[in-house]
């Protein structure tokens, strides 16, 4: 009997540690600042990882002004995150952002636009593997000029993992559009061309192209494509948010602006910022929210909002 009654003592000991262990791991009796860094170590994030000394949106010291640089001086760690924040014309599988500077780009530069003017745009892609090709299109007012950096795709041949420049294409052959196919939506270089007797129009099978007398042969250049049901930005989303309580690495904020369906508070990341509790933040985000609670976003950039914090 007294073995049993041990036995039973053992047990329920036992059993009282473990349920504690778990207590403790799930921050019942942690402090908020643990509770805080357990959540957020607990979750994938998806914010910019790039150093602070290697990227930025002005240069200071030894960061790249990522939004002026050429494709070739980005560093092969560049973002989707920066892209967006940069203003770039972003796609996704899923998501499209800053669609509102491609439209102007697009205005400015159609074979019909009322003052055909010249302007330049850099798109930014994602492979199905999650690789990121990039392109700078830009029109000089005569031609333009598709410049494609394909040196971050990890799945296509090393031979092709380069910069390609397409500087032959002319205005007077082409413009820009998005064209609706299939249930995708496309971006592409189209021809619009009349006939006329310095070049041959040539139509093999639906496929149009034309010839010059001195050989050369122009056709579409569909650059990029999303599905006509993916979720459109026109601009990167954002809000204005109080911060709460701030930690190592991250901080609660309660949304202020903005930020209709993002609860009254969340858990993000402070990216290097130093910020107080009671500060103003502008946060640009993906516009992805995770339903738990607090909800969970993922976060492009937070800086304080000088309007406010005056």
């Amino acid at each position: 009997m007294k073995n049993k009654i041990l036995i039973g003592i053992v047990i329920f000991i036992a059993l009282a540690v473990a349920i504690g262990l778990v207590l403790f791991s799930l921050g019942v009796f942690n402090d908020d600042e643990t509770i805080a860094n357990n959540i957020y170590n607990g979750i994938e994030t998806n914010y910019n990882t790039l150093n602070n000394n290697e990227v930025g949106n002005n240069v200071t010291g030894n960061q790249i002004d990522t939004k002026n640089a050429s494709l070739e001086e980005l560093p092969q760690s560049y973002t989707i995150e920066q892209a967006i924040k940069d203003g770039c014309f972003t796609v996704t599988y899923y998501t499209v952002f800053n669609k509102e500077y491609l439209d102007n780009f697009i205005e400015n530069t159609k074979h019909d636009a009322q003052n055909r003017v010249a302007s330049s745009i850099r798109i930014v892609a994602t492979t199905v593997e999650g690789n990121l090709i990039l392109y700078d299109l830009s029109y000089d007012g005569e031609k333009y000029t598709l410049k494609s950096d394909y040196t971050r795709d990890k799945y296509m041949a090393e031979e092709e993992r380069k910069v390609v420049i397409n500087d032959d294409i002319p205005g007077e052959f082409y413009t820009v559009n998005l064209i609706e196919t299939d249930g995708a939506v496309e971006l592409m270089l189209l021809l619009v061309v009349q006939p006329s007797q310095e070049y041959n129009i040539i139509n093999e099978n639906n496929d149009v192209y034309i010839t010059t007398l001195d050989g050369k042969k122009y056709e579409d250049i569909n650059i990029v494509s999303y599905p006509q049901d993916a979720t459109v930005y026109p601009v990167a989303p954002e809000f204005r948010a109080e911060v709460l309580e701030v930690f190592d690495n991250v901080m609660w904020i309660k949304p202020i602006e903005n930020g209709e369906g993002l609860g009254d508070k969340l858990l993000i990341n402070t990216q290097g910022n130093d910020f107080e509790v009671g500060d103003t933040v502008r946060v640009i985000f993906t516009g992805l929210i995770r339903d738990t609670y607090p909800a969970q976003i993922e976060v492009i950039s937070v800086e304080k909002f000088e309007i406010y914090n005056n």
